[in-house]
Parts: structure tokens; sequence; C-alpha cells
């Protein structure tokens, strides 16, 4: 009788592939990213429990894992690489690469423009972004990635919902949480449209557990801000010099300003 265990280089090539998807999906990661993401078990249940924000954590074997992938992807032109403003490595999909999972029915691009300079604050807002993404998804969620949400591969089209698009978007069966990554500082129109833009979502929910539509399916259940302190203390304070009190806030928003940080230290 033949055996259903799968050889090394089928498990490796499994690996290249999953690699490549989480690429994809994300558009650019790095090494403990990958090893979080596809070397750690996943939570299979899809329930109405919300989710954790936490920080992913890669298990060493994980990460030699990655880095052993990575290193033959490499050698087969399948991704780039290029070093960040904290001189982090981080991998995107290649010509070679997105060819490869053009020809297994994935429709995508190479990731070379994500690979083009940016600044520290941009890179730092996608970590954060990214790292709530697998977070959510290691644990059972549906998610869509600032990737997948700036190339409209969402619930939405190019106009977001009310003019406007998250961060990232966790979702279960009933409920979504729409994430915004904030620094304290932040654009004047920009942060004078999201105070906007809180109030239009909301402006319908007259009693207090009352959740907007997000589809005809799935409501608002939070907007979750990943923020400095300083940012939460404004927030909140225009908020309520707009009318909204303190139940209002706490039922509609939640704040994470203790897991994030916006330092500028190296990441592997």
């Amino acid at each position: 009788m033949g055996s259903n265990k799968k050889s090394g280089i089928e498990i490796a090539l499994v690996n290249e592939v999953e690699v490549l998807k989480a690429l994809h999906k994300f558009g650019w990661l790095r090494s403990k990213d990958l090893a979080s993401l596809i070397w750690q078990k996943k939570d299979k249940r899809f329930s109405n429990r919300e989710p954790e924000f936490c920080k992913p954590i890669s298990s060493p074997s994980g990460l030699r894992m990655a880095q052993i992938t990575l290193k033959r992807l490499k050698e087969k032109k399948q991704i780039l690489s290029a070093l960040t403003p904290d001189n982090s490595q981080i991998y995107a999909l290649s010509q070679r690469g997105a060819n490869h999972l053009n020809s297994v029915g994935i429709d995508t691009v190479s990731g070379k423009d994500l690979l083009r300079f940016f600044s520290f604050e941009q890179y730092r807002h996608r970590i954060i972004s990214n790292e709530v993404s697998i977070s959510g998804i290691l644990q059972g969620f549906k998610v869509f990635t600032e990737r997948e949400i700036a190339q409209n591969k969402w619930h939405f089209d190019k106009a977001g919902f009310m003019g406007k698009k998250p961060d990232c978007y966790i979702q279960n069966k009933e409920y979504g949480w729409w994430v915004e990554v904030e620094r304290s500082r932040k654009n004047k129109k920009d942060y004078a449209f999201l105070l906007k833009w809180l109030n239009e979502v909301f402006k319908n929910c007259k009693r207090p557990h009352e959740k907007p539509a997000l589809t005809t399916q799935i409501s608002l259940q939070k907007v979750v801000f990943i923020c400095t302190p300083v940012f939460e203390k404004r927030l909140i304070a225009d908020l309520i010099r707009m009318g909204w009190n303190e139940e209002q806030v706490y039922l509609r928003l939640i704040f994470f300003r203790s897991l994030y940080h916006f330092r500028q230290v190296a990441f592997l």
C-alpha cells in the first residue's frame, strides 16, 4: 500500500507556495512575520467571539523554517528583498514568483514597486498593520490586509466605506473590526475627516449598543485604534466636544496604546 505521507521535497514545495501566497496577500513581510503566519498553529474555529489584539510570536523553529524557505525562493529568483530604514530585511514577490502563483490560479503581480524607498514612519505603520492582521488570521478570523484594501480586494470599492479605508479589517460571521493605526501627530485635514467620518458612521445608532451596518450581513462591532496615549486623549476629547458621551466612545471605539511602539528599533 502507498503512503500518504509527504516527502521532504513535497513539504518544501508546499512551504514555498505558502510563503508566495502570504507575500501576495500582504505585499511585503519580514521573516519573523512569515514564521508567525505559516509556522504557528492557527485556530480553525470561525465563531462570533471577539479577536484579541495581541502581537504574534514566532517560534525559533518557525523562524528557522521561514529563513530556509526564503533562501530557496531567493535562489529560484521568485522573491525580492530589500533593507528597511532600520536595517531589517523585507521580502516581496518577484515577477517569476508572481508568474508561479498565476500558474496555480492566483492572480497577482510582482511586488518590486513595494520595495522602493519609503520613510521609517510608513514602514512602522505597515509593520503594525501586518502584525494585527497576522494575529487575526492565527485566531481564525477573516482578515483583509492593508495591501488587499489598497487594491480594493475587500467588501468595498476604491471609495471605501463612506469614503474611508481602514489599515486592516478583521471579521467573524456577524461583526467586523475596523483597525486604524495612528500616531499622535496627524495631518490636520485627515484628522478632521476622521472625526467627520466617525460621526457619519454612527449617526443613525440611537440606542447605546446599536451597531452600524457595513454590509447586509455584517455590522461594525468597533473601530480599533492602535495609537499613542496622546492621540487617544485628543480623539476622545474632540468627540465629546462634538456631542458624544463617554459611554458612546467606549461602546464604539477601542484603544490599544501599549502593544505597539513607534520607536526606531531593529526587527528581524
